[in-house]
């Protein structure tokens, strides 16, 4: 089952305010509050173009799949495990990330080195 991870997306690439954030992309107040919600059923092409576009990612980064759900019993089709070797285990949970924070930590040597390494 996917699981839409746009929040914590967004949040990772500092935005403090996701639901802000997409409306200032153009989609609307409901579309926007569902996305966070994970409340979708649907999902719009160009909702997910447009994210994709403007937060700088593709759309892997806006999934995330998970063998427990709660939607699960409404899912029709194989639910078995997944073997080993699948290619959706690329999507499954992944840690989150907070640059912001650890940036916010560094000394200056270390900036400067960061982005010494960021220029390349």
């Amino acid at each position: 089952m996917f699981k839409l991870r746009i929040k914590e997306l967004l949040l990772s690439k500092g935005h403090d305010n996701p639901f802000a954030w997409l409306r200032s992309q153009g989609i609307p107040h409901n579309s926007a509050h569902k996305l966070l919600a994970d409340k979708y059923h649907r999902l719009p092409m160009y909702h997910i173009a447009t994210i994709c576009r403007a937060a700088w990612c593709t759309p892997n980064d806006l999934f995330e799949w998970t063998t427990t759900s709660k939607k699960k019993e409404r899912m029709k089709g194989d639910t078995s495990p997944l073997p080993e070797n699948h290619p959706l285990h690329k999507l499954t949970a992944r840690p989150k990330v907070n640059l912001l924070d650890k940036i916010s930590r560094m000394t200056e040597d270390e900036l400067r080195e960061l982005e010494g390494k960021i220029g390349e």
